[in-house]
């Protein structure tokens, strides 16, 4: 595909092609380099990124994605209703998707988020090598392909405008190139056609245009073509119709932030994605010169690529890949820069995706910078790529951290979708389900770089249906989350919400959810509920003040937790508020372990139920670990949330009950 020996770039045509181009390899090399390159980049993507074949849907997929429904392919053209971008051609592939398969596969939406991030990749090396006349395109293409921000890109599928356009700007250029280098009309014809999928993929594709304005300039400059071509008007012309394509379709318009502060704030944040091999050692840093040093990201950004500069400028022939590199890298940073204000830009990493391209040329041909010593040459080449291959590695890490909370994330939206399909057509109410992870031991000083599993601005309905394709009436609700016990922080899905809130959304709810959090794993796990059957007649074991009936109870101590069964019949409501109080007691009485609270997990205040309620109490408490003689017996009281007076108890039946607790099981753990 790419065979043939290129001058190199700043080598003029009558000039011989240094060592280290593709003159220093026979045919056969040239021929099997492209192909080589390709299983290369498949087989990093694949251990980088494979396991997202196995995610499901996350960010604002589920929103993004069944939002086609409601429009035909035609009318996606016109743009999508409520939408603030005009980006068509991902809608239109989604929604062939749904069509075909009649439901929405995530296995197929993450192979394709994987393959356009491969062959973005793999058109990079190909656009470096034709341009460089050199193998070490691949170092580039390596450093792409790893770059640590597009962790929001590969592994989310509704991130695909990104990797996308990319792409398609990759191929137009190198099309493009193919075609003025061999004066073929198909190689043309094709990059014309790679241009107009670029443009209805994501605005950034305007910026083909320039690109190839950049791409024309190199070729004048190094000598490679004798005259301008007529063909560029035809991306031009192209470029215009989309602008006006672009003014003519309905959006919701976005404002324009004029805030100093906020500019600040996204260039340094920009800065630390172009630097990142200079600006990712910072904040490990720390440890030996300072907690400011995590901040220090104009100073080391701004150091770090002064320094590369001045490097390419004293190799001499390959400062023009360096100018080209930061170009790129500013053309597709300055118009977000600019447009999208500062929460947004923080929490969006995915903005760097086309700039990395950029960033990952203009360090990775570090690598082919040569000197007069053929001595100093080598050395310069192992420092660098020993320092490459330290950054690709860092990178790598920092993927794999957000690829292990994606997992975690995962976990949780497929439990959403599985107990909302159980409930298809009922009502189900989800507490304190998590909406997005964070590290804790951050590893660049600025922006939010964790993961969303369902932003709180999507309902889990349109979680649950498009999993499942389930119409599930679904309501999300923050109350007393325990967010300190997990390694990484995290944030509840839905509003923050008052006692009574939950009581009303309880009483509403077919069915009651919150998650459950293991060392290595999060499902969710039904906490039981408003009991919608009337009371059968079942004598109680206990009753606390003439007012509460238990009825039944169970307990189960699995791995460190507390698992309770309890089913109670209320009388008449109780006055005050007052906590569960659950006890652990060895063999001698002594008290080892305590737990208060409300009901369901803390979420459902007794003080807050009616008379005539029935209440299954599903609650898995985690204690602190007792000491002491085993079995432990559980015991079950009511204490004040002001004081420590007790409800009085009175057992009816088999359990005994003793100073105003009442023992409802033993556990051996």
């Amino acid at each position: 595909m790419d065979g043939g020996p290129a001058p190199a770039l700043g080598t003029a045509a009558h000039e011989p092609v240094r060592r280290g181009s593709l003159a220093g390899f026979g045919p056969v090399a040239r021929r099997a380099a492209p192909w080589l390159a390709l299983v290369v980049c498949c087989a990093v993507v694949a251990l980088i990124y494979g396991p997202a074949l196995e995610f499901p849907f996350f960010y604002d997929d589920t929103f993004d994605m069944s939002r086609t429904e409601s429009q035909s392919f035609l009318s996606l053209l016109g743009g999508i209703d409520g939408y603030a971008y005009y980006r068509p051609l991902p809608f239109l592939i989604w929604k062939a998707f749904y069509q075909l398969q009649g439901f929405y596969d995530p296995v197929l939406f993450h192979a394709l988020a994987l393959a356009s991030h491969i062959l973005a990749g793999w058109l990079l090396y190909l656009l470096v090598r034709r341009l460089t006349g050199s193998e070490w395109a691949i170092v580039p293409a390596m450093l792409f392909l790893a770059f640590p921000f597009s962790y929001q890109v590969v592994p989310v599928a509704g991130s695909l405008f990104h990797s996308l356009v990319t792409l398609f700007i990759l191929a137009t250029l190198y099309f493009y190139l193919l075609a003025r280098l061999r004066g073929s009309w198909a190689f043309m014809a094709v990059s014309i056609v790679m241009a107009g999928l670029a443009l209805w993929t994501h605005e950034f594709g305007i910026l083909v245009a320039g690109y190839l304005l950049v791409v024309e300039s190199v070729l004048w400059l190094t000598r490679r073509v004798p005259r301008p071509t007529p063909w560029l008007l035809a991306h031009l012309t192209l470029g215009g119709l989309f602008v006006l394509v672009w003014f003519s379709v309905q959006k919701v318009p976005s404002p324009v932030p004029a805030n100093q502060e906020e500019l600040i704030q996204k260039g340094l944040f920009f800065l630390q994605g172009m630097a990142y091999p200079v600006t990712a050692q910072l904040v490990p840093l720390q440890k030996w010169f300072g907690d400011d040093l995590g901040s220090q990201t104009l100073l080391a950004g701004g150091i770090g690529i002064g320094i590369c500069l001045i490097v390419y400028l004293l190799a001499g022939r390959k400062i023009l890949i360096a100018v080209v590199a930061i170009v790129w890298t500013l053309a597709a940073l300055l118009p977000v820069w600019w447009r999208l204000n500062w929460p947004y830009v923080q929490d969006a990493p995915r903005l760097l995706y086309l700039a990395s391209a950029g960033t990952a040329i203009f360090w990775g041909m570090l690598a082919t910078l040569s000197w007069r010593s053929r001595v100093l040459t080598a050395v310069w080449r192992l420092i660098v790529v020993a320092g490459l291959a330290a950054v690709i590695w860092q990178g790598v890490q920092f993927i794999n951290i957000r690829m292990e909370m994606l997992r975690h994330s995962g976990q949780i939206v497929n439990a959403v979708a599985a107990a909302g399909r159980a409930h298809d057509g009922s009502s189900v109410l989800f507490l304190n389900v998590p909406s997005w992870f964070s590290v804790r031991e951050r590893m660049y000083a600025r922006g939010h770089l964790g993961v969303t599993a369902m932003p709180s601005y999507i309902g889990l309905d349109r979680v649950i249906y498009t999993h499942t394709g389930a119409h599930t009436r679904a309501e999300s609700l923050s109350f007393h989350a325990d967010t300190e016990t997990w390694r990484d922080y995290w944030y509840p899905h839905g509003r923050e919400v008052t006692a009574e809130e939950v009581d009303a959304a309880i009483r509403a709810a077919d069915a009651v959810y919150a998650p459950e959090i293991d060392r290595d794993r999060f499902s969710i796990r039904d906490l039981g509920g408003l009991v919608r059957a009337s009371n059968d007649g079942t004598p109680p074991l206990a009753t606390f003040d003439g007012r509460l009936d238990l009825v039944h109870a169970g307990v189960d101590g699995v791995s460190g937790s507390l698992a309770l069964d309890l089913d109670w019949h209320v009388r008449s409501a109780l006055d005050g508020a007052w906590l569960m109080d659950i006890q652990l007691r060895d063999g001698g009485g002594q008290v080892v372990s305590e737990w208060r609270g409300y009901a369901l997990e803390n979420a459902w205040a007794p003080r807050l139920w009616r008379p005539g309620d029935r209440i299954a109490d599903r609650s898995v408490l985690h204690l602190p670990e007792p000491d002491g003689t085993r079995p432990f017996s559980v015991w079950l009281g009511f204490v004040p949330e002001s004081d420590s007076r007790l409800l009085p108890v009175t057992a009816t039946g088999t359990l005994p009950a003793t100073n105003g607790f009442v023992r409802i099981g033993t556990v051996d753990s």
